[in-house]
Protein backbone atom coordinates (compact mmCIF):
# COMPACT_ATOMS: atom_id res chain seq x y z
CA UNK A 1 0.00 0.00 0.00
CA UNK A 2 1.34 3.41 -0.83
CA UNK A 3 0.48 6.49 1.18
CA UNK A 4 1.49 9.89 -0.06
CA UNK A 5 1.30 13.07 1.88
CA UNK A 6 1.31 16.73 1.01
CA UNK A 7 1.57 18.35 -2.32
CA UNK A 8 1.83 21.87 -1.02
CA UNK A 9 1.71 25.35 -2.40
CA UNK A 10 2.30 28.68 -0.69
CA UNK A 11 2.78 30.82 -3.78
CA UNK A 12 0.66 33.86 -2.95
CA UNK A 13 3.16 35.85 -4.96
CA UNK A 14 4.10 32.79 -7.00
CA UNK A 15 7.62 33.22 -5.69
CA UNK A 16 7.82 30.09 -3.60
CA UNK A 17 8.31 26.74 -5.22
CA UNK A 18 5.85 23.89 -5.05
CA UNK A 19 7.05 21.22 -2.70
CA UNK A 20 5.99 17.62 -2.78
CA UNK A 21 6.58 15.35 0.18
CA UNK A 22 5.59 11.77 -0.35
CA UNK A 23 5.67 9.08 2.25
CA UNK A 24 5.73 5.78 0.42
CA UNK A 25 4.77 2.82 2.52
CA UNK A 26 5.21 -0.49 0.81
CA UNK A 27 6.20 1.00 -2.53
CA UNK A 28 6.69 -1.49 -5.32
CA UNK A 29 10.36 -2.38 -5.27
CA UNK A 30 12.47 -4.52 -7.52
CA UNK A 31 16.02 -5.40 -6.58
CA UNK A 32 18.15 -7.39 -8.98
CA UNK A 33 21.19 -9.05 -7.45
CA UNK A 34 23.19 -9.05 -10.66
CA UNK A 35 23.04 -5.34 -11.47
CA UNK A 36 22.33 -4.29 -7.89
CA UNK A 37 19.73 -1.88 -9.18
CA UNK A 38 16.92 -0.63 -6.99
CA UNK A 39 13.82 0.71 -8.66
CA UNK A 40 10.46 1.61 -7.21
CA UNK A 41 7.22 3.26 -8.17
CA UNK A 42 5.31 5.79 -6.07
CA UNK A 43 1.56 6.10 -6.52
CA UNK A 44 -0.25 9.27 -5.52
CA UNK A 45 -2.82 8.45 -2.89
CA UNK A 46 -3.59 11.72 -1.13
CA UNK A 47 -2.93 15.42 -1.71
CA UNK A 48 -3.03 18.04 1.02
CA UNK A 49 -2.93 21.74 0.17
CA UNK A 50 -2.71 21.79 -3.61
CA UNK A 51 -4.88 24.87 -3.93
CA UNK A 52 -3.42 28.38 -3.68
CA UNK A 53 -6.67 29.55 -2.14
CA UNK A 54 -6.82 26.82 0.51
CA UNK A 55 -6.96 27.86 4.18
CA UNK A 56 -3.54 28.44 5.73
CA UNK A 57 -3.74 25.16 7.68
CA UNK A 58 -3.32 23.35 4.35
CA UNK A 59 -0.38 25.40 3.06
CA UNK A 60 3.26 24.56 3.68
CA UNK A 61 6.59 26.06 2.75
CA UNK A 62 8.67 22.92 3.34
CA UNK A 63 7.10 19.94 5.12
CA UNK A 64 10.26 18.53 6.67
CA UNK A 65 8.82 15.86 8.99
CA UNK A 66 5.78 13.73 8.13
CA UNK A 67 4.52 10.83 10.26
CA UNK A 68 1.36 8.71 10.38
CA UNK A 69 -0.30 6.77 13.19
CA UNK A 70 -2.13 3.44 13.15
CA UNK A 71 -5.43 5.19 12.28
CA UNK A 72 -3.89 6.88 9.24
CA UNK A 73 -3.80 10.35 10.82
CA UNK A 74 -1.02 12.48 9.36
CA UNK A 75 1.31 14.68 11.42
CA UNK A 76 3.25 17.37 9.55
CA UNK A 77 6.01 19.66 10.82
CA UNK A 78 6.78 22.49 8.42
CA UNK A 79 10.26 24.02 8.41
CA UNK A 80 8.91 27.54 8.93
CA UNK A 81 6.77 26.92 12.00
CA UNK A 82 7.05 25.61 15.55
CA UNK A 83 3.83 23.61 15.39
CA UNK A 84 2.69 20.19 14.23
CA UNK A 85 -0.41 20.12 12.04
CA UNK A 86 -2.66 17.08 12.21
CA UNK A 87 -4.80 15.78 9.33
CA UNK A 88 -7.11 12.78 9.27
CA UNK A 89 -6.59 9.83 6.94
CA UNK A 90 -8.60 11.64 4.24
CA UNK A 91 -6.43 14.75 4.39
CA UNK A 92 -8.88 16.93 6.32
CA UNK A 93 -7.32 19.34 8.81
CA UNK A 94 -7.97 18.28 12.42
CA UNK A 95 -5.88 20.50 14.69
CA UNK A 96 -2.58 22.22 15.32
CA UNK A 97 -0.43 21.04 18.21
CA UNK A 98 1.95 23.37 20.01
CA UNK A 99 2.93 26.97 19.48
CA UNK A 100 6.19 28.90 19.45
CA UNK A 101 7.67 29.39 22.91
CA UNK A 102 9.44 27.70 25.80
CA UNK A 103 6.60 26.80 28.17
CA UNK A 104 4.43 23.70 28.44
CA UNK A 105 2.99 22.75 25.05
CA UNK A 106 5.31 25.20 23.31
CA UNK A 107 8.06 24.42 20.84
CA UNK A 108 11.12 26.29 19.62
CA UNK A 109 12.99 24.11 17.12
CA UNK A 110 11.52 20.73 16.29
CA UNK A 111 14.10 18.41 14.79
CA UNK A 112 12.46 15.05 15.27
CA UNK A 113 9.04 13.49 15.61
CA UNK A 114 7.91 9.92 16.29
CA UNK A 115 4.56 8.17 16.66
CA UNK A 116 4.87 5.25 19.09
CA UNK A 117 2.89 1.99 19.20
CA UNK A 118 0.16 3.63 21.29
CA UNK A 119 -0.24 6.47 18.74
CA UNK A 120 1.40 8.99 21.06
CA UNK A 121 3.27 11.69 19.18
CA UNK A 122 6.71 12.45 20.60
CA UNK A 123 8.37 15.67 19.47
CA UNK A 124 12.06 16.42 19.98
CA UNK A 125 12.77 20.12 20.54
CA UNK A 126 16.44 20.96 20.03
CA UNK A 127 16.43 24.48 21.51
CA UNK A 128 14.40 23.54 24.59
CA UNK A 129 16.41 20.32 24.98
CA UNK A 130 13.37 18.17 25.67
CA UNK A 131 10.95 15.60 24.32
CA UNK A 132 7.30 16.60 24.39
Amino acid sequence: MTKSVCRVDMSAKRALRRICATLAIGASMLVTAQAQTLSFTLHEHLIIGDDEEAPSEYLFYFPEIVRTDSQGNIYVKDATSAVVRVFDANGRYVTTVGKRGEGPGELREVFGMHVDGDDRVIVADRMSRRLT
